[in-house]
């Protein structure tokens, strides 16, 4: 098995509790590889489970040193009003001082959506533009997910998870439907996330509806895409 360690690695425990600033994007991550005979036969034989949890490791590292960095985040003021002008859902919104959370009502539905903007600048990410649109973008998908209450696995009825990047700018896109039942009715929802990584600046939207009224899926599907098409790519 070819064992790579990532220098941060040691400090992820303690990068995962804080919530900082992140530069320059790098094309190359810094490692340090060590192989044997035992390793390269153990990772031959891994188990699915086995692989699984490496590269879950190794995502989790990437998190935990992507918030470790020296980034800042900033104003998305412009960006919500602009997109959330005239819209038929009633939106609240909460601002702290790094991202600005939606909550997003109808007459059948509740939702969130969290926008963000991170300075990447002063960041020192040793990892390509596609690795860090995939995986902050994959972490967040599935904590949006996981956030919409008594949603499984089982209610994802379809998914679709696309990703494009272009020389020195990217974008990243995941999104998936979901329709639940139980003793009260039928419920329809959708999750979204987009990453759009643009000089060093990286934006994010993410959200989750659901409601017993399928139309306000569609209302929600446009509501993310007005957002996202409001950010220079």
């Amino acid at each position: 098995m070819r064992k790579t360690m990532i220098i941060a690695a040691v400090l992820s425990a303690i990068i995962l509790s804080s919530c900082g600033n992140i530069g320059p994007v790098q094309n190359t991550v810094t490692t340090t590889t060590v192989t044997t005979a035992a390793e390269s036969e153990a990772e031959e034989y891994a188990t699915p489970e086995e692989t699984q949890a490496r590269e879950k490791l190794r995502k989790d590292t990437f998190i935990a040193e992507f918030w470790g960095q020296n980034i800042s985040f900033g104003d998305t003021d412009a960006l919500v009003k602009t997109a959330t002008k005239d819209s038929s859902f009633e939106i609240t919104a909460e601002k702290t001082s790094n991202q600005q959370k939606l909550a997003v009502k109808s007459k059948s539905g509740t939702g969130t959506v969290d926008v963000m903007s991170i300075d990447m600048s002063k960041a020192q990410l040793g990892y390509s533009l596609s690795y860090i649109l995939t995986t902050f973008g994959d972490n967040y998908h599935s904590y949006t997910v996981d956030a919409l209450d008594g949603v499984t696995a089982e209610n994802m009825i379809s998914e679709n998870s696309t990703m494009t990047v272009v020389v020195s700018k990217g974008k990243y896109s995941r999104s998936c439907s979901i329709q639940k039942t139980d003793s009260k009715g039928s419920h329809y929802g959708y999750a979204e996330t987009v990453v759009i990584v643009k000089e060093n600046k990286l934006t994010l939207i993410s959200g989750s509806f659901i409601s017993a009224d399928m139309m306000d899926r569609q209302g929600f599907v446009s509501l993310l895409k007005k957002l996202a098409d409001n950010v220079e790519y």
